[in-house]
């Protein structure tokens, strides 16, 4: 099988390949969570809302050009209901290049246990500035 540099793969198949191995890895379930990334160009690439995030098309994954708040894709398709966390994100950390918002088995499960402890990298592959939502709503903007 011939691997290609992720620069050459289209920003629609890399963020689909990116989507695939985190719900292999068990980062995400089928219909949990969203991921988006921005490219050298400002333009903004998110996962749809709902359906099977195991199986995305690249045709399904949403466009925000640069200075707009309006998606390009299917018009019977939405971006994530989180869209505004993902552009809140990138607001708040310049230099922040994506945005993953997982539904982790092993996260759903620590934050039923409401333990508060603190969390690093060691308990979930992440860095050590995890932000986490104990009570939030989806959709809800917060900022760690």
């Amino acid at each position: 099988m011939t691997t290609y540099p992720e620069s050459l793969i289209p920003p629609r198949e890399r963020l689909v390949g990116w989507l695939a191995r985190l719900y292999k890895h068990g980062f995400t379930t089928t219909t949990g969570g969203n991921l988006s990334f921005i490219d050298n160009d400002g333009v903004l690439y998110i996962t749809p809302s709902g359906g099977d995030k195991a199986i995305v098309p690249p045709s399904n994954i949403l466009i925000c050009r640069p200075g707009r708040d309006t998606f390009e894709g299917p018009t019977n398709i939405a971006p994530s209901m989180e869209w505004k966390l993902h552009t809140g994100a990138y607001k708040a950390r310049l230099g922040c290049k994506a945005v993953l918002h997982a539904h982790s088995m092993a996260l759903i499960a620590f934050s039923l246990a409401r333990d508060t402890g603190p969390v690093s990298s060691r308990h979930f592959h992440s860095s050590n500035d995890t932000g986490m939502n104990h009570a939030g709503v989806p959709g809800k903007l917060m900022y760690w």
